[in-house]
């Protein structure tokens, strides 16, 4: 509820006159601060747990200019950066542009399924799944539909096998930068990698040394919206013992999305070893694990013949 009543002050119950739609939170940040710092020492270790918890599930990052200081941030994970995997990884990055408030009431599942071939090779699959639970709420801006553009992030050098569900776009023209305006650096770079797919509505790019798919998704509202990427991994495992490791990310600020990991691997393997941060399953030959994605996670498991 906290939520819903500072986007309504934010966006629609603010002075007009005044035009400064965020100064509701510059009013209220500091008499939170206030009563952190005044707070009865027996509130100091729950103040700390919700600070930590916080940062474990990244609802709120740390940045620094100090190079040293920002390397500490970055080692102790409290930055938001996205991980370096030594093998696979998964992160799935949604940015609503012109869709209001709408995230607050849009649920989100990732279906991801990874098969283990004979021959070494990995393919992946991932669906996602938005479903927009808005439409009749008392918050208007929660009641618009969803338009979101989708990122999937997965290990740099994957190959596009298929995808279904992005919608059509027209790109952007290009702009030329006069006076004092000029490029970023980092975006120069990104662009240069950028390639349209246009017989599935998407583009690839390669940023933060991953592959990435992206495409716009519309959600209405009581409706829901489907994105399905397959795709080809750019590794392969070992024959006679074959280890596979896998990193996923929960989006920074987010309550996080359900998540369906599914690894099936040959026949006449068994698994040997495992070492994850979810409950797995072993159900019909395959691995299985839901969770909610509050926090990363990980699994690496040794597969034998």
């Amino acid at each position: 509820e906290f939520v819903r009543i500072v986007q309504q002050q934010t966006s629609v119950k603010y002075d007009k006159e005044r035009n400064d739609p965020k100064a509701f939170i510059n009013d209220l940040a500091p008499k939170i601060l206030e009563r952190v710092f005044t707070a009865d020492q027996d509130k100091y270790q729950q103040i700390a747990n919700v600070l930590a918890r916080g940062a474990h599930r990244k609802q709120f990052l740390l940045y620094a200019q100090d190079e040293d200081v920002q390397q500490k941030l970055e080692k102790y994970h409290l930055s938001g950066s996205l991980l370096d995997a030594p093998q696979d990884y998964l992160a799935v990055i949604n940015s609503n542009i012109g869709g209001q408030k709408t995230d607050g009431v849009i649920e989100q599942q990732i279906d991801h399924n990874v098969s283990l071939k004979e021959s070494g090779e990995v393919v992946g699959e991932v669906t996602i799944t938005r479903e927009h639970n808005g439409g009749n709420t008392k918050y208007p801006r929660w009641n618009a539909v969803n338009k979101d553009y989708m990122r999937i992030f997965i290990p740099k050098g994957s190959t596009l096998l298929h995808s279904t569900g992005f919608e059509s776009y027209t790109p952007p023209k290009d702009r030329t930068y006069t006076g004092a305006f000029q490029q970023d650096e980092r975006l120069r770079i990104i662009n240069q990698t950028r390639e349209e797919k246009p017989q599935y509505n998407l583009e690839k790019s390669i940023q933060h040394n991953k592959t990435v798919f992206s495409g716009w998704t519309t959600t209405r509202p009581q409706e829901t919206s489907k994105v399905t990427i397959k795709y080809k991994l750019p590794f392969k495992l070992a024959n006679r013992q074959s280890f596979y490791s896998l990193i996923t990310q929960k989006q920074a600020g987010t309550a996080g999305s359900r998540y369906n990991l599914t690894v099936d691997y040959p026949k006449d393997y068994t698994l040997s070893w495992q070492n994850t941060s979810v409950n797995i399953s072993r159900e019909n030959g395959a691995l299985k694990a839901n969770t909610i994605l509050r926090t990363d996670q990980y699994f690496g498991g040794v597969f034998r013949p």
